[in-house]
């Protein structure tokens, strides 16, 4: 049987596979999904923005995780995540990435419930519409939301 070591390096490895191959597959549909927002961007509008602000954060997020790549270990009353990457042997480095990747994470969390609400605000013709094609008002949540 291998060692807990070989084990836990062997699934290290794997794991930056995966993350690596999940970079490039991100980068690659983000790039086929900026081509369509370009080509058919008078039909988008104004939704155009929050797919730019996804592909933005999307492939920075898809770059975070592939440099960090983050070890989940969930057990009885347990959760445990822990950056497994080969990039960083200096622990303030480490710290730092992990958490960009954390504050990423939740990035695209805030821009998958804005695009919801401005989803409803378009069905419902909420006056919450007028807000989210204000690009003043679009730009300070924004900001708020991202800092």
């Amino acid at each position: 049987f291998p060692t807990p070591y070989f084990a836990f390096k062997m699934l290290e490895f794997l794991l930056q596979i995966f993350t690596f191959c999940t970079l490039i597959a991100s980068m690659f549909f983000n790039f086929l999904l900026f081509i369509l927002i370009n080509r058919n961007g008078s039909r988008i509008g104004n939704y155009r923005h929050f797919f730019v602000c996804s592909i933005i954060f999307d492939l920075a997020y898809s770059l975070s995780e592939w440099i960090v790549s983050p070890f989940y270990y969930t057990t009885r009353g347990v959760c445990v995540v822990a950056a497994a990457s080969p990039f960083c042997t200096k622990q303030p480095l480490i710290e730092i990435l992990w958490c960009l990747w954390m504050k990423l994470y939740m990035d695209i969390i805030i821009i998958v419930a804005h695009s919801f609400i401005y989803r409803y605000a378009i069905v419902s013709r909420s006056f919450l519409l007028a807000l989210y094609e204000n690009p003043i008002y679009a730009a300070i949540v924004t900001l708020i939301s991202f800092v």
